[in-house]
């Protein structure tokens, strides 16, 4: 390769970088709320024996789609997922909220332990566990969407494949 060619892709994959950097501005911004649920037997001994599979059964309950449909109701295209924190007896609940949305999202977390206690009463006949938030919800620093490192290197690297071949068909 010459060094025409080379600056070439060079110059073109940092104009794709700068064009998809300047894109990010006019995407919608989306931040991470996260809480984090407790799980933990009410005092019967079978219940302290099966805490841990308790635990991933909350995460399980969590995502299944219609317990999302009756709790989360119109933030469901907001939740992200529902898992097990290994070694522990906590369930981290993960939504995406754009910035009008995150008190709302927060509102719909600290409904989940006393949604929790129900619908696990009717499935267990009673309350052999509790459910608490372990703490309030945790809202990211700054938006996690869009990803603007990642689109820039991708804006960078289409912008090089075009200097690329601009570079061929000009030799």
């Amino acid at each position: 390769m010459t060094k025409r060619t080379i600056s070439n892709i060079l110059i073109a994959g940092a104009m794709g970088a700068i064009i998809m950097f300047a894109a990010t501005f006019f995407m919608t911004k989306e931040w991470l709320v996260r809480g984090k649920l407790v799980v933990f037997p009410s005092g019967l001994e079978t219940a302290k024996k099966n805490l841990d599979a308790e635990v991933g059964n909350t995460a399980a309950i969590i995502n299944n789609p219609d317990f999302q449909s009756l709790v989360f109701q119109d933030k469901i295209i907001n939740f992200q997922s529902a898992k097990k924190i290994e070694g522990t007896s906590v369930v981290q609940v993960d939504f995406l909220a754009r910035e009008k949305d995150v008190a709302a999202v927060k509102g719909t977390i600290s409904y989940i332990p006393g949604e929790m206690t129900e619908y696990t009463r009717k499935v267990y006949g009673g309350d052999p566990y509790k459910y608490r938030l372990l703490e309030d919800p945790e809202i990211s620093v700054r938006p996690i969407k869009p990803n603007i490192i990642s689109l820039s290197v991708i804006g960078f690297v289409i912008g090089a494949i075009f200097g690329l071949i601009f570079s061929r068909r000009r030799e």
